[in-house]
C-alpha cells in the first residue's frame, strides 16, 4: 500500500510539472496513472480535473470533479473547479449556482468570491445587483484608516509606484500597461513590477527591462508580500488584476501602501475600501457612475492606450469578401462572453445575410466545439456557416483578422484588445454600448478612431448595422487600408503624462500639505 502510494505521488508530481509546462495531455496520463495505483489519492482527481479543463476537455473535467465530490462530499475545491469549468463553457447560470453553493459553505473564500464577481460581469444581471455583490467583498478589508496619517510624499525626491499583476506576459493587460511603463518619467518615478503570474514568455522578458525593480511574487504569502512592498518603499500601489486570475486583492485589503489604485485589468469596482481611487474616463464612466464604485473615480482624458510598436505587422490585406463571394463575420472575444442572448442576435444577422459565415474563437476540444455549433444549428443556421478556431499563438491569432470583413463584439461585456487588433488589421467592429464600464470598452475605442457609425444602443440597431455593412462592401473597402492612420502615434506619451498627473493629484488630495 505504501509503495503504491509513493509511486502514485511520483506520477502526480510529474503531472503537476507537466501541467505547469502546458503539456496537458501528458499531465492527464500521469494523473490517471496515479489514480490507478492509488484510488484514494483524492488530490489526483482534483489535479486531473484541472488538467482536463486546461486542455479544453470540459466534459471530462466535470466528470473528474463530480467523481471526487462523490468520494469526498466535504471537499470545497472540486465545487470551485466545477463552477470554473461551467464558466469556461459559457454555461454561466450553472457556474453561478456552484459559486453560491461554495460561498454558502465558506463565505471567507476570497478566490471563489472573485470568480463569482468576474462571472457576474458576463451576465445580464442588473448593474445594481452586480454592484451589491461586489460590495460584499469589502468584508475582506483589514486596514486602519489612520495607518498612514503621517505620510509625507513631498519629502521624497521620486515617487515609487508598484504595479501588481499576474499578466506581465502575452496577455491583454500586458499590451495595455506596456506603453505606460515605456513612457513613465523616470526622473520623477521609480517603477516596481510585482509579477504574480506563474507563466513566463518573451513578453515577460520585455517587462523585466521596463522595471526599475522586478519582483516574482506568486510563491509569496500575503504576509511576506506585504513586508516586501513596505520594504520597497512603495508610495502608490496599483492593482492591474481586479477579480481576474492571479489577483492579490487580499494583499490590497491590508493596505501595504499609503495610496492604492485600481486600473485596467478589471472593468468594475474591486469592492475594497482599502483601494482609494480608480482611474477611468468619462467615456467609460459617465457622470453618475460613482454610485457603482467603492473607490473614488479619478477621470483622465483617456484611461487606456496602445503601443503600436508591439504589432510590427504587414498592412491590411484586401477585403476578403471580394475574393470569397461572401461576408465573414467574426468574434475573437473570450467565449465566456457568448451568452444565449448574444447567439440569438448573431443568428438574426446570419439569417438576414444568407451567405455570410461566422468565425468564433473558443478554447475547447472537438466535443466542445460541436456543442458550440449546436447552439447555432438548433436556431436554424447550417453548421458549415460556423467556423470555430481554437486558441492560437499571438501572431497567428492576429493573422486571423486578415480573413475577416466585419467583427461582432460581445455584450453585455465588451472587448477591448480584440477590437483594437481587428482595427489594426483593417476590420471594424459592430459594438453595443452598455451602461457599465465593462460594457463600454469597445464603444470608447470605436469613438477614438472616429467610427461612431458602428456603435449601437440597442440589439435591433446592432443587427441593422451589421446587415447594412455586410451589404456595403465599398464602405468596408474604403475603411480597411487606412485604419491605422486613425490612431494617434503620440497618444501613448500623452496618456502617460495624464496618468502621472493623476497619481500626483491623488497624493495631494489624500495627503494635503
Amino acid at each position: 500500500m505504501n509503495e503504491h502510494f509513493s509511486r502514485a505521488e511520483e506520477h502526480r508530481a510529474r503531472g503537476i510539472r507537466l501541467t505547469e509546462a502546458g503539456l496537458f495531455n501528458e499531465a492527464i496520463a500521469e494523473f490517471k496513472q496515479a489514480i490507478a495505483l492509488h484510488p484514494d489519492c483524492l488530490e489526483a482527481y482534483s489535479d486531473l480535473g484541472k488538467a482536463y479543463n486546461e486542455a479544453g476537455s470540459f466534459d471530462l473535467a466535470l466528470e473528474a470533479c463530480f467523481k471526487l465530490l462523490e468520494r469526498a462530499p466535504a471537499l470545497l475545491a472540486p465545487i470551485q473547479n466545477i463552477a470554473k469549468t461551467y464558466g469556461e463553457m459559457g454555461r454561466l447560470n450553472e457556474a453561478l449556482s456552484y459559486y453560491y453553493k461554495l460561498l454558502e459553505r465558506d463565505p471567507d473564500r476570497s478566490s471563489a468570491r472573485s470568480d463569482l464577481l468576474l462571472t457576474l460581469n458576463y451576465t445580464s444581471a442588473s448593474r445594481e445587483m452586480i454592484f451589491f455583490e461586489h460590495a460584499k467583498f469589502s468584508r475582506f478589508d483589514a486596514f486602519s484608516e489612520d495607518q498612514y496619517r503621517d505620510f509625507k510624499p513631498n519629502k521624497k525626491t521620486k515617487i515609487t509606484i508598484g504595479y501588481v499583476s499576474a499578466d506581465f506576459r502575452d496577455h491583454p493587460v500586458a499590451y495595455l500597461i506596456a506603453p505606460i511603463l515605456k513612457h513613465h518619467d523616470r526622473s520623477r518615478f521609480d517603477i516596481v513590477l510585482y509579477n504574480n503570474g506563474n507563466i513566463s514568455d518573451a513578453e515577460t522578458e520585455k517587462f523585466k527591462k521596463l522595471a526599475d525593480i522586478w519582483r516574482d511574487t506568486e510563491a509569496l504569502s500575503d504576509t511576506d508580500l506585504i513586508r516586501l512592498i513596505k520594504a520597497d518603499g512603495i508610495d502608490i500601489l496599483v492593482d492591474l488584476s481586479g477579480h481576474t486570475g492571479g489577483n492579490r486583492l487580499s494583499v490590497f485589503a491590508r493596505k501595504p501602501a499609503p495610496l492604492q489604485v485600481s486600473w485596467i485589468g478589471y472593468m468594475n469596482t474591486a469592492g475594497l475600501k482599502a483601494i482609494d481611487y480608480r482611474i477611468t474616463d468619462l467615456s467609460l464612466a459617465p457622470e453618475g457612475a460613482e454610485a457603482y464604485y467603492l473607490e473614488k473615480l479619478w477621470r483622465v482624458r483617456d484611461s487606456f492606450t496602445f503601443d503600436h510598436s508591439f504589432y510590427d505587422l504587414p498592412p491590411p490585406l484586401a477585403l476578403p469578401a471580394r475574393k470569397n463571394g461572401f461576408v465573414t463575420f467574426a468574434s475573437m472575444n473570450n467565449y465566456k462572453k457568448v451568452s444565449d442572448r448574444l447567439i440569438d442576435v448573431w443568428v438574426r444577422i446570419l439569417k438576414e445575410v444568407p451567405n455570410a459565415r461566422l468565425v468564433v474563437s473558443a478554447k475547447g476540444d472537438e466535443r466542445f466545439q460541436a456543442s458550440i455549433r449546436e447552439r447555432f444549428t438548433s436556431r436554424g443556421i447550417a453548421p458549415a456557416r460556423i467556423d470555430i478556431v481554437g486558441l492560437k499563438p499571438h501572431r497567428e491569432y492576429i493573422a486571423l483578422f486578415d480573413t475577416v470583413d466585419i467583427a461582432l463584439d460581445t455584450f453585455p461585456f465588451s472587448g477591448l484588445l480584440t477590437i483594437y487588433h481587428g482595427l489594426w488589421s483593417g476590420v471594424p467592429s459592430v459594438v453595443l454600448e452598455g451602461a457599465a464600464e465593462y460594457g463600454r470598452n469597445a464603444a470608447t475605442l470605436m469613438k477614438k478612431v472616429n467610427l461612431p457609425e458602428f456603435i449601437a444602443t440597442s440589439e435591433d440597431e446592432y443587427v441593422a448595422i451589421a446587415v447594412r455593412y455586410a451589404n456595403d462592401l465599398e464602405s468596408l473597402e474604403r475603411i480597411r487600408p487606412d485604419m491605422r492612420k486613425r490612431f494617434d502615434p503620440s497618444e501613448a506619451a500623452l496618456v502617460t503624462k495624464d496618468i502621472e498627473q493623476a497619481y500626483l493629484g491623488m497624493l495631494s488630495e489624500k495627503f494635503p500639505g
